[in-house]
């Protein structure tokens, strides 16, 4: 399981980084990425990944998922 953290204050964050403050996996994470849901650079190599995820892109992903969350709260 993660530790919940903040959001450190730099541009670019580790997907460890951003697991810990959206309380899920690093997997979990790298889908985001892949899907488009969350902004990154690949600073690793084809073969192997190293995701540097956007810190605006972060900040976007948990606005939009506090508003699903306030949004389905009102139909339950």
């Amino acid at each position: 399981m993660t530790q919940t953290m903040t959001l450190p204050e730099k541009n670019l964050l580790r997907v460890d980084e951003v697991a810990g403050v959206i309380e899920s996996s690093d997997r979990h994470i790298r889908h985001l990425i892949e899907s488009g849901k969350l902004r990154a650079i690949n600073i690793g190599s084809k073969n192997k990944a190293n995701w540097r995820i956007y810190r605006e892109s972060v900040l976007a992903f948990l606005e939009e998922r506090d508003s699903f969350n306030q949004v389905e709260r009102k139909f339950r």
